[in-house]
């Protein structure tokens, strides 16, 4: 936790039950320890709760005591009243507490709302406190707040002495009273708001549906079968000509037999393994023919014919036949493959040669863990 960035607008959201402590709480611990100042104050509660706010923050003067203990001129800390936010059913009306799943419903929706409007400015940073209110209300502020959040943004819970739960207590009178000691820890939490950016459903149920969908799409396979020139990924198969796949199967093996990162676990984004097109050329007649073999039946007029061109190619007519077949394998698993996350892991991509930044190499992206092959 840093101190108030000069870039962002720094904006308090808290969850509040029935009792408003955590307010005062949070707002004594980062004034006091010189953390953090906030510009805006937002409080997410019941019409319950924000009628006790209003009652201890304001007329009970919990704020202005908070004020004067900080030594901070009164109106120091702003809550206004368009930023206490009551929590509203489907039809609008203020919910007093959160009890019927039909409740929970409602305020979910209303929170993503909340957190969907206050991460629009991207100067703005959010520090987000889920530990007032009854446990509902916390959980729906954590998830949408995944779902929103951005790199800034902050998660954190309040903690103080169990005594002092239920207590007129609102803020240490002695600093160095450990019996008083607040404190807070951060939570680290999934931020989606570039995965989420243009969902806009109509419940939060559809929204993490969505969102679902869209991680699912970039998870990794985890299991790839190659059985000549058949890949079968889960419940799909994908057949691709004996051709193209020759050269398919050479950068899948590639992978597995001749990583040059064994000190890593997952390939991740790592492409020291790919091929440049000078290699492909190099290696089209020796390693690149012995996939061929292994694809087509011996004996066969598809073999024959192979094994008899073997090193009858100049390198221009070799550097046209790879390209020729690199296109076409593209083309096909680009027309063959619907499947977004299956796709990205099998289709031919680019990257730079470790050699030869300027020059591009080529492999897949499938990790070294995932691929079988049948021999």
């Amino acid at each position: 936790m840093g101190k108030k960035s000069n870039k962002n607008l720094e904006i308090l959201v808290i969850s509040v039950g029935a009792t408003p402590q955590v307010v005062t709480e949070t707002l004594w611990y980062y004034t006091y320890n010189k953390l953090r100042e906030f510009d805006r104050i937002v409080l997410i509660t019941t019409s319950t709760g924000k009628s006790n706010v209003h009652k201890e923050l304001h007329r009970n003067k919990r704020l202005r005591h908070l004020e004067s203990a900080l030594s901070k001129p009164e109106g120091h800390f702003k809550i206004l009243d368009e930023n206490i936010i009551t929590l509203k059913d489907s039809e609008g009306n203020e919910l007093d507490d959160i009890r019927t799943s039909k409740d929970s419903e409602d305020m979910a929706s209303h929170v993503f709302e909340i957190l969907k409007d206050l991460t629009q400015d991207q100067n703005s940073r959010l520090t987000i406190v889920i530990a007032g209110g009854r446990k509902t209300l916390p959980a729906i502020l954590a998830l949408a707040s995944s779902f929103y959040g951005r790199e800034q943004d902050e998660m954190i819970h309040v903690l103080v002495n169990e005594e002092l739960f239920w207590t007129d207590w609102f803020f240490p009178d002695d600093p160095h009273d450990p019996k008083q000691k607040i404190e807070v820890s951060q939570l680290p939490f999934l931020r989606l708001k570039n995965y989420t950016t243009g969902i806009n459903p109509g419940s939060p149920l559809d929204a993490l549906s969505i969102a679902q969908t869209r991680l699912n799409e970039l998870a990794p396979l985890t299991n790839v079968l190659i059985d000549k020139n058949v890949i079968t990924v889960g419940d799909k198969t994908f057949k691709l000509p004996p051709a193209e796949m020759q050269l398919w199967r050479y950068m899948a093996r590639k992978k597995i037999e001749q990583c040059v990162r064994e000190d890593l676990e997952f390939c991740g984004t790592c492409a020291e393994c790919f091929s440049t097109h000078a290699e492909l050329i190099d290696e089209f007649d020796g390693k690149i023919a012995d996939e061929y073999f292994q694809i087509v039946k011996n004996g066969s007029q598809a073999w024959d014919n192979r094994k008899e061109g073997l090193g009858k190619r100049d390198y221009l007519d070799t550097e046209i036949r790879v390209r020729e077949l690199k296109s076409k394998l593209k083309k096909n698993i680009r027309l063959r493959i619907t499947d977004p996350r299956i796709y990205h892991s099998l289709q031919v991509t680019e990257a730079p040669s470790k050699g030869n930044g300027l020059e591009a190499a080529n492999g897949v992206s499938l990790d070294k863990n995932a691929i079988v092959i049948k021999y």
